[in-house]
């Protein structure tokens, strides 16, 4: 009877845990196809009939195939055609799976035996919240509002879900009785696994995850690994799923074309962006879709961030030496991050969708920090009222990051919203004014666009931003306004070889088509 009342407890958390992430994300379905959407999807012909599925899962457009993503952009554009609210439908799906399977992996840790003294009484409430918290947060809009990046929730749906059938194994059969049980979750966990190597390449570090979790969570011994010594074969040979993956898009990715920064910049810059992140995830406010970070190069910047990183670094390693449970959100914040913050020197130096997984962890350490420092601090009697107190508080929080996350879809929503708004952070990004070129044109208001390609041409003439122009006019069956761009442009030439510096130029205003922001 009391585990069953436990488990209808569980199924009331994870409906109310779906509910708070569909009620923040439903001003998603009103987003707009934004960069990427538009060259991978909308006009990539691979992921329309008569292409085959297996063409749409290995063939991209510009980009590098990602196979499950790729997949599920074919079925969406066969369901709904060049229409985004199905997209956006799958995207909300994708993450309300992926906060589901993280309830269900923080229930199922906090109920551990290391951990269920500490946690077991409030183990489902405290999950709970650790997910509505994530599901909620800003941070993720990124990730699950921009239909590409579709690629990167996806990715951390199957880990979430690899690490929660891992968690669900090593809690064993109810009853007691080894067996068959465990086995059917080994396999769920290296099928998640393999599923997601098959998302992205951040996905590499998914075994280190789980070994490290049953390590110092679970505390396995030796004896523990040797036992399922099956199941880590299995898990480490999904590398081979992404090895073949990569090995297919060789040559594709175009992260790591032009690079304008040495492993070694990328590498010093990485401390600022990594305390960048872990602000925007206490307070998310300043988010920027291109967020624009330049590479570190004098040592008053690199060295105060370094520092900072490098004392949490060791009050993790320190934690990790001891096999404290709660070192492991450390490892898995900075193991899961380790593809695009550490040596790889990536092209975009920083971006918000990177903490998807990551921020997760962050969540898990700030909540379970919480409830440790009641148990710490408030004496037995007085526990429970400040425990409600504390769970009011997450409410709140959690309320106000909902609120956030909504505002920040009204952006996707807004016919060049986002880009807007990245104007506003950056006044000379030239990939927000190539875009807005892009949507004024697309709403007639030629004169604006070419207002913003001027800018452009005035901040980097190298960029081909009145060749797009053209050939959009030109798809479009507009002659007359493809020969006034060519016109424009010969005459914006002239005009800037002998204009003054860019940075003196200001900005044009949003054109009335666009909302100002």
């Amino acid at each position: 009877m009391e585990r069953l009342s436990v488990r209808r407890a569980d199924i009331v958390a994870g409906l109310v845990v779906v509910a708070w992430t569909c009620v923040a994300y439903l001003g998603s379905f009103a987003g707009r196809f934004v960069l990427d959407d538009r060259f991978e999807i909308l006009r990539n012909p691979h992921l329309r009939p008569p292409a085959s599925l297996w063409r749409a899962m290995f063939t991209g457009h510009e980009l590098p195939a990602r196979p499950l993503p790729y997949l599920s952009f074919a079925i969406d554009h066969a369901a709904w055609g060049p229409r985004p609210l199905g997209y956006h439908v799958t995207n909300l799906a994708i993450h309300c799976v992926a906060a589901l399977a993280l309830f269900a992996f923080a229930r199922l840790s906090l109920g551990s035996p290391r951990l269920r003294d500490a946690c077991g009484g409030q183990a489902t409430v405290l999950a709970a919240i650790i997910a509505i918290v994530w599901a909620v947060h800003p941070l993720d809009t990124q990730a699950v509002t921009y239909v590409y990046q579709r690629i990167e929730s996806m990715t951390g749906m199957f880990c979430l879900l690899a690490l929660a059938a891992f968690a669900r194994a090593a809690a064993g059969s109810p009853t007691g009785a080894p067996g068959s049980l465990e086995r059917r979750w080994l396999a769920a966990s290296v099928a998640a696994a393999a599923a997601a190597m098959a998302c992205k390449e951040n996905a590499v570090v998914l075994p280190l995850l789980v070994a490290s979790y049953a390590w110092l969570v679970l505390g396995d011994d030796v004896a523990a690994f040797r036992r399922r010594l099956p199941y880590w074969a299995a898990l480490s040979a999904t590398w081979l799923v992404l090895g073949l993956h990569m090995a297919a898009q060789a040559g594709k990715f175009q992260e790591f074309e032009g690079m304008p920064h040495t492993a070694v910049e990328y590498a010093l810059t990485q401390p600022r962006v990594i305390l960048h992140y872990l602000r925007l995830a206490f307070w998310p406010v300043g988010l920027c879709f291109d967020l624009p970070w330049p590479i570190s190069r004098s040592w008053r910047e690199i060295v105060p961030s370094l520092v900072y990183l490098l004392v949490i670094v060791a009050v993790v390693l320190r934690g990790v030496v001891l096999r404290r449970p709660w070192s492991w959100l450390g490892v898995a914040f900075l193991v899961a991050l380790s593809p695009t913050s550490s040596i790889m020197p990536v092209a975009a130096v920083a971006a918000e969708h990177r903490m998807y997984l990551p921020l997760a962890a962050v969540v898990a350490a700030a909540v379970l920090a919480v409830h440790a420092l009641i148990r710490r601090r408030v004496t037995p009697p007085r526990r429970p009222f400040a425990l409600a107190v504390a769970a009011v508080a997450a409410v709140v929080v959690a309320a106000w990051l909902a609120l956030l996350t909504h505002e920040r879809n009204l952006l996707y929503a807004a016919p060049g919203g986002i880009w807007l708004d990245v104007l506003r952070q950056s006044p000379v990004n030239t990939r927000a004014l190539w875009n807005l070129a892009d949507v004024c044109q697309e709403f007639g208001d030629l004169d604006a666009a070419l207002a913003y390609a001027d800018r452009v041409a005035e901040l980097n003439p190298r960029l081909a931003v009145f060749e797009s122009l053209v050939a959009w006019r030109e798809e479009a069956g507009d002659a007359t306004g493809a020969d006034r761009v060519r016109r424009h442009a010969a005459a914006t030439k002239e005009r800037l070889s002998g204009a003054a510096a860019p940075a003196a130029i200001p900005a044009p205003a949003p054109p009335p088509s666009l909302p100002p922001r």
